[in-house]
């Protein structure tokens, strides 16, 4: 199963300041949310803890027009993230600034995870603006996105496999030597039979 991403819309400035007020609340709720596993804390691809007070003051130092904020969610099945070992957090700390890469323009963004039974998913809200121009965000940045995030998840997978594979053959080593040293003893317990005869 490949990772999800989905846009989930923008605030913008249009109508006034309800459009910053409404970033504030939705951030409020990423921060907030009662119903996940453990409290969700802010990252981004530099820092690995961001409050949404720090996100704001971002946000302020925008201009006052157009996109404030734009809106992504990245989600994977619970089976495939357990089985897969992937980490959602790393996984979008690398797409995203892959993404910021490809495009050329340094993003700010705040992703918050949460770990929600049956569905673990991490909430990204992005800057409206990037690299001192407005950032739109339109069906070929979300395949972008996607493969990008794809690839990631690959990746971890892979590392997981050959975490595996290690620890089998470090496990496969200590049976072999604990087999050696059994045969060892069993000989120099034979030996002494031989002897005390």
């Amino acid at each position: 199963m490949a990772v999800m991403v989905k846009a989930l819309g923008f605030y913008s400035h249009k109508g006034g300041p309800g459009g910053l007020r409404k970033v504030k609340q939705h951030l409020k709720y990423l921060e907030f949310g009662k119903e996940h596993r453990k409290e969700p804390e802010g990252f981004n691809d530099r820092q690995e803890s961001v409050t949404r007070a720090e996100f704001l003051e971002h946000i302020k130092e925008q201009p006052e027009r157009g996109v404030i904020a734009h809106k992504l969610v990245f989600s994977v099945s619970e089976d495939e993230r357990d089985r897969c070992g992937v980490n959602m957090r790393e996984l979008v700390q690398e797409t995203m600034a892959q993404w910021s890469q490809e495009l050329g323009r340094e993003m700010h963004w705040v992703g918050f995870e949460h770990d929600d039974p049956g569905h673990p998913h991490v909430h990204v809200v992005i800057a409206g603006y990037a690299g001192g121009r407005q950032l739109g965000i339109y069906e070929r940045d979300i395949r972008c996105i996607r493969s990008l995030a794809e690839r990631e998840r690959e990746r971890q997978a892979e590392r997981t496999v050959e975490r595996a594979v290690k620890e089998h053959r470090s496990i496969a080593h200590e049976v072999e030597r604990f087999v050696r040293d059994d045969r060892e003893l069993e000989r120099q317990r034979d030996l002494g039979w031989d002897r005390g005869r």
